[in-house]
């Protein structure tokens, strides 16, 4: 039952609705749970579709779960429906700003592109060198928090801010992801493992982390009197360690992704 989770990408919608969440939440934005329900069916919608994108290029299918979502293929096909349906009704009852309606927008053209191809450059935006964990790491940042920024008529400078450092967390994670992908990847993408190794790579996402823990504390000192934001970073740092190219497939479609739930909480959670 938990594979389905994490392999219909349950899990990773979960992920984003509790990151949103927690960013209203922190930073006292408006329509919090709507902004959360609307990320949340958004991105559900955004990475089944991907994959239904990127199948006929995906010969062998390099990891198990995109086998699994292979085999299921018309239940992922209904899920992202099913999503999409829910996301276009939230975004009538959610979306109150303008500005933040044309993100949104913007972050669904970068999150089709990322695996469909650019008409003119024959390829998707994950291909093009360099640029492949930054695109994940900013569609985030601008659906999890930039949107909700927006979308609220008390979002202000530190709100941005704060918002913009967890790039930094965001980047970290996704590096195992990378790590992940060092075989299948087109080695002219020059993703971080690729450039740096594996090693190093750990090494700088864990460096990341540690930057960003620092300057979140430093933007809202509360956070040092919440001890689930410390345990949210700490098990971040602790899967970096044990991330290996080979490792299975739960450590990160799973365990990682389920990491971001707990940064979101961390944000919901009383200080101490």
């Amino acid at each position: 039952m938990l594979h389905k989770l994490i392999y219909s990408n349950w899990l990773i919608a979960l992920s984003a609705a509790a990151l949103t969440l927690g960013f209203c939440e922190i930073l006292a934005l408006q329509h919090r749970f709507l902004n959360a329900a609307l990320i949340g069916f958004g991105t559900l919608f955004m990475y089944n579709f991907q994959r239904i994108l990127a199948f006929p290029a995906l010969k062998p299918l390099p990891s198990e779960r995109l086998q699994w979502m292979m085999i299921h293929k018309l239940g992922v096909s209904l899920t992202a429906a099913l999503a999409l349906s829910f996301a276009a009704v939230l975004s009538f009852l959610a979306i109150f700003e303008w500005s933040a309606l044309i993100l949104l927008v913007a972050a669904l053209v970068l999150g089709v592109f990322y695996s469909g191809k650019i008409p003119g450059l024959r390829m998707p935006l994950r291909e093009i060198p360099y640029i492949k964990i930054h695109v994940i790491a900013f569609v985030w940042l601008m659906c999890c928090g930039y949107f909700p920024w927006l979308n609220s008529a008390t979002g202000d400078s530190h709100a941005f801010a704060f918002v913009s450092i967890h790039y930094a967390y965001l980047i970290a994670i996704t590096i195992p992801f990378d790590i992940r992908d060092m075989q299948n990847d087109y080695g002219t993408q020059r993703t971080i493992p690729q450039v740096l190794g594996a090693r190093k790579s750990v090494l700088l996402g864990q460096v990341l982390l540690l930057l960003f823990a620092f300057l979140a504390i430093w933007l809202d000192p509360v956070l040092i009197y919440r001890p689930l934001f410390s345990i949210a970073v700490l098990y971040q740092l602790l899967l970096l360690q044990i991330c290996r190219p080979g490792s299975p497939d739960w450590l990160f479609s799973g365990m990682i992704d389920g990491g971001i739930i707990l940064l979101g909480i961390s944000y919901c959670s009383w200080p101490f």
